[in-house]
């Protein structure tokens, strides 16, 4: 995972590879197999940095300490003025109506309430946060560390709604886009942009380094 540190919740971009990579062999049915009886702990078949040759816009020492620790965190890559354009975009969700949440869950709110919580598939989007989600200088970042072409497998803004806001469990991202989704293998990775300030006091995002390195079996 990478993110651009400075403000918390909200663009999550989530992308996996286009086609395999031929240096690898590829896993057994049984190297990520989940939702059975037990739950257990795995280590990871997959390697987390795909032997690239770029040398940008990471040196070897960042690739290795994002190998060990499973992110790494990059300041004030984000334009100013592109923060506050996704911000003022994000107004005209949570000012007008909330019959915005819709059947097919791009839009969906609180657990018995009408506040906002996330919106979905915002990579389709013309808007700010659309042309957030597609920005080279956050692919390349990916594509550096995954070592070919990728595609967004899903993205959203999570909003976290001050005292009304419930927040996000403990989860493995791979486990779940892998049961659900058809995700084969963990050549993928978490793009966080934070949109408001990240700390403790207003429910930060938080993460166990070396935990990507283990499978989390449900």
């Amino acid at each position: 995972q990478y993110w651009n540190e400075g403000l918390p919740t909200l663009l999550v971009a989530a992308m996996e590879l286009e086609s395999a990579f031929e240096g690898y062999a590829t896993p057994s049915d049984e190297s990520y197999k989940t939702r059975g009886e037990h739950a257990e702990v795995a280590l990871r078949s997959d390697p987390v940095v795909w032997c690239s040759a770029q040398v940008k816009p990471l040196s070897q020492a960042e690739l290795c300490a994002y190998e060990e620790t499973g992110f790494c965190i990059v300041r004030g890559l984000v334009p100013l003025q592109q923060i506050e354009a996704c911000k003022n975009h994000l107004q005209t969700f949570t000012n007008e109506d909330q019959l915005k949440v819709t059947d097919n869950c791009r839009f969906v709110t609180e657990a018995n309430s009408t506040v906002l919580r996330s919106i979905f598939a915002i990579h389709e989007d013309k808007s700010p946060l659309g042309e957030l989600a597609r920005a080279k200088f956050l692919t390349e970042y990916v594509q550096q560390i995954l070592d070919d072409d990728i595609y967004v497998h899903q993205s959203r803004v999570n909003l976290q709604a001050p005292f009304k806001g419930t927040g996000f469990s403990w989860h493995s991202d791979f486990e779940t886009w892998h049961a659900e989704d058809g995700m084969p293998r963990p050549r993928s990775l978490s793009a966080v942009v934070f949109l408001d300030q990240n700390a403790e006091y207003n429910g930060a995002l938080m993460v166990i380094p070396g935990s990507h390195k283990s499978f989390l079996r449900c």
